[in-house]
């Protein structure tokens, strides 16, 4: 699918208003996150990736994929250990 609208002054940036067609398409919804990409003198605008919450990445914590303590090394500074 290809649109066309026109930018808009917004503060000190510009809006981009993306049509009702394209939002219901991509399913889109007011406070959702879209990653703009500059490629080439050309702006890509995508879906961003949904954000999984503390809950659900906790709750995939498994025996096989928990790895142990890291060594990070002597201290370097003040810091106690």
């Amino acid at each position: 699918m290809t649109t066309t609208t026109t930018l808009r002054k917004w503060g000190n940036g510009i809006a981009v208003r993306i049509p009702s067609a394209v939002v219901k398409a991509v399913n889109l919804a007011p406070g959702g996150k879209v990653e703009l990409t500059v490629r080439a003198q050309s702006v890509h605008l995508r879906k961003s990736a949904e954000s999984a919450s503390i809950e659900t990445l906790c709750a995939g914590i498994r025996p096989e994929n928990l790895h142990g303590e890291t060594p990070w090394g002597n201290p370097q500074g003040r810091e106690e250990w």
